[in-house]
């Protein structure tokens, strides 16, 4: 198993299997509990260094306050203002594409640790 499978899966242990649905409400708005998610999330890549450990969390808290992906989304000229987008989450359609776009950058932070950039 290569080490980007092996980041994957436990990325989907720490951000789906772990993650109860209050805490993915809430993450986004508060920062206690997305400090509690991301720490949580991280100790599933204990088994990797400090370094490595302190990225995933630094990137998973940042990705999670859902400000990288209005930005985007705001670049993009989805939406104007931030109340645009979270509206967008009230739609099937919304919902879909923001959390897809939100697991994106989370296998985006994989890419250095892969490459050795980060050890």
């Amino acid at each position: 198993m290569t080490i980007f499978e092996k980041l994957l899966i436990f990325h989907l242990i720490g951000d789906w299997i772990l993650q109860p649905t209050w805490m993915g409400v809430r993450k986004t708005s508060e920062w206690k509990v997305r400090f509690l998610h991301c720490l949580i999330y991280t100790i599933c890549f204990a088994w990797l260094s400090l370094p490595v450990c302190l990225w995933i969390f630094t990137t998973h808290y940042i990705i999670d306050s859902y400000k990288p992906l209005y930005w985007f989304r705001k670049f993009r000229g989805d939406y104007k203002t931030m109340e645009e987008f979270k509206e967008s989450f009230s739609t099937p359609a919304g919902f879909f594409i923001n959390v897809t776009l939100d697991q994106i950058f989370h296998i985006l932070v994989f890419v250095p640790i892969v490459l050795g950039w980060i050890k």
